[in-house]
């Protein structure tokens, strides 16, 4: 498998990485984090991710014990309100959706939810690393079933913002009209994107190849085992976080990505952005532009909101502030 590829970035990691049959010499360096995600000044860090819900502290206090630095202040500069304030007559500011890539868990969304929560915002991390347990495709209904339930524990009416990270990029789409409350703008996080019309294949031909070539018993391989040890550990803040990763991570069926994606119409009327952390992502962000979104990018690999999640969640605050305004 090549490690740059002319369409589909799904399920890729970031340049640093090599198949672990392709490896050969090169090393990944590993990314310096400010702290480790587990390590919460205020609790001396959750050992578990369902943990992480009970670390969030609230208020200045919060900002101050997070070490929240330029970016974070630039943020409440601009005026952002978390998404559970009440404003412009009373109306409520959207809950922010983290979906995780489906070859990963929530535990990737955990530390930039924390901090959400710490500034008062409505974050929601649907777990989705069930969704394709049994059953044969197509998976996404599920996706969008698991997006649905977690929602619920909203206010009714909460609008929401659908912030998608890897592959979850490609059920966007079906997403959109299936999350029961309106959605008011989609961001995807060095994320895969949809097709701009008629169904997104969940694999490229070559891609899908490779999949076939790995998987045993119809079922693929845990996504870290993909690649040489050293190299994912360029990625990760620490081991426990990689630990925790690797804990959470299904085996996805092969069937997975036999399966195409809708893209209903009108799905992207509404603000939409793009977040790039790196290659081989850029293309995405550079078809993104061509699309008319908003892009940025905080430079790093392709889990960095485990390594910068200050800068990573600052970043998603600063995009989306305008999302469900009178003015969008």
């Amino acid at each position: 498998m090549q490690p740059h590829r002319p369409v589909h970035t799904a399920d890729r990691a970031p340049a640093v990485l090599r198949p672990r049959r392709q490896l050969h010499s090169r090393k990944g360096s590993r990314l310096a984090a400010r702290y480790s995600p587990h390590q919460s000044p205020a609790t001396g860090g959750p050992e578990r991710a369902d943990q992480w819900d009970h670390s969030a502290m609230h208020g200045s206090a919060a900002i101050r014990a997070y070490g929240a630095g330029r970016l974070f202040a630039t943020v409440l500069r601009l005026g952002w309100r978390p998404p559970g304030a009440v404003v412009d007559g009373g109306r409520v500011k959207p809950a922010l959706v983290l979906l995780h890539s489906l070859l990963l868990g929530p535990v990737t969304w955990a530390p930039v939810a924390a901090r959400l929560r710490a500034l008062d915002a409505a974050a929601v991390v649907p777990s989705l690393v069930h969704v394709a347990a049994v059953g044969e495709p197509p998976f996404w209904p599920g996706v969008a079933a698991a997006v649905s339930d977690s929602v619920s524990q909203l206010p009714d009416g909460q609008p929401i913002v659908l912030v998608a990270h890897s592959n979850a990029g490609l059920v966007v789409p079906a997403v959109v009209p299936a999350a029961g409350r309106p959605v008011v703008g989609c961001l995807f996080v060095d994320a895969s994107l949809p097709s701009r019309s008629g169904p997104t294949p969940a694999a490229s031909p070559e891609r899908l190849a490779y999949l076939r070539s790995v998987a045993t018993e119809g079922r693929l391989p845990q996504w870290t085992t993909w690649w040489e040890e050293e190299a994912v550990a360029s990625l990760l803040p620490d081991p426990r976080t990689r630990s925790m990763v690797s804990a959470e991570q299904p085996r996805l069926p092969l069937s997975y990505y036999e399966q195409q994606f809708p893209v209903p119409a009108g799905w992207d009327d509404r603000p939409c952005g793009y977040l790039l952390f790196g290659p081989p992502y850029d293309r995405m962000a550079q078809e993104s532009r061509t699309r008319g979104w908003s892009v940025a990018e905080v430079p790093g690999g392709h889990l960095h909101q485990l390594v910068d999640p200050d800068a990573v969640t600052a970043r998603i605050l600063t995009i989306t502030a305008r999302w469900g305004s009178a003015a969008d």
